[in-house]
């Protein structure tokens, strides 16, 4: 049988008998782009990977910011009030 007979006469290959021969069969798009769909999933995995990445130390890079951020002025606040110099309070 030709695989064109089987599509257009309405045969699916499971009702042929056993050992039938099927000729000129038409790949499936799995067949014709096997290794373009496998690296089209490699690509997609690899840039949710790196996207996932990026937005966790972008919330690192926020937190610690702040943190940074906090201590100075925690800083700034004990530089004030802990140098001895005269100051308005003081006199």
């Amino acid at each position: 049988m030709t695989g064109g007979s089987s599509s257009a006469g309405g045969i699916s290959e499971s009702r042929l008998p056993p050992g039938s021969e099927i000729y000129f069969r038409e790949p499936t798009l799995w067949d014709k782009y096997r290794w373009y769909i496998a690296l089209l999933v490699a690509v997609l995995l690899a840039q949710v990977g790196l996207i996932i990445v990026l937005v966790s130390e972008r919330r690192h890079r926020l937190y610690f910011e702040v943190q940074a951020s906090r201590r100075a002025a925690e800083l700034a606040h004990f530089n004030r009030y802990s140098t001895g110099w005269p100051t308005d309070r003081n006199r």
